[in-house]
């Protein structure tokens, strides 16, 4: 048998082989531009939405402090060491109108974004909440109040509209409202978790 017998036999074998080769890179190619987009959609959200953050104190009729505005990618960008360590291990609160930071649950449910990073914003989703209402703090207390563009109506949040100033929201389960330690920490680690899969995937240039 020559060469050309050889060739007839082998290249019709080879050819599943080498199909399912470039249907796997092209598959990897697709998989990779569509992390790079829902991580992108991400960081434009996150970018795009800042977060008031109110560093005072509550009474019972009353509420002062110093007003901040940054994004959680600004937060997380922040050296902890040096930004408001006074207010570290108070717990945080949103405002009464607000409920959420951004849109979040959308991109937990993106099948395209990776799990790592999924894992880290969902320290920022709350399940529930616990009402506050000023009037019943009897001694002036330091809070972090969270001011959000975000307010979710479906429930447990669907009671909200008839809530009034002098209550805050208590988020229940998440990590990152803890304290603002925590929540300067939950955004530092997303940050670091944003910037890893960028590399991963050779998209450095998207590095928040």
């Amino acid at each position: 048998m020559d060469k050309t017998d050889w060739l007839k036999i082998i290249i019709p074998l080879l050819a599943p082989l080498i199909a399912w080769i470039i249907y796997k890179r092209n598959t990897r190619q697709k998989l990779k531009e569509r992390q790079q987009e829902a991580i992108a959609d991400l960081i434009n959200k996150l970018n795009e939405n800042p977060i008031e953050f109110t560093f005072g104190e509550v009474s019972k009729n009353s509420m002062s402090g110093v007003v901040l505005s940054k994004t959680l990618i600004e937060v997380g960008n922040q050296n902890m060491n040096s930004f408001k360590n006074e207010f570290d291990d108070d717990g945080l609160y949103f405002h009464y109108q607000s409920n959420r930071i951004v849109g979040i649950k959308k991109f937990i449910d993106n099948s395209y974004l990776p799990r790592r990073i999924k894992e880290e914003l969902r320290k920022f989703h709350p399940t529930s909440y616990d009402n506050i209402d000023k009037k019943s703090i009897t001694d002036r207390e330091p809070v972090v109040i969270l001011s959000t563009n975000h307010f979710v109506e479906l429930p447990p949040f669907e009671l909200e509209r008839n809530q009034n100033s002098n209550q805050l929201k208590d988020p229940i389960a998440p990590i990152a409202f803890e304290s603002w330690l925590s929540f300067k920490t939950c955004c530092h680690n997303l940050v670091i978790e944003i910037n890893r899969h960028l590399d991963k995937i050779n998209s450095s240039d998207l590095k928040v």
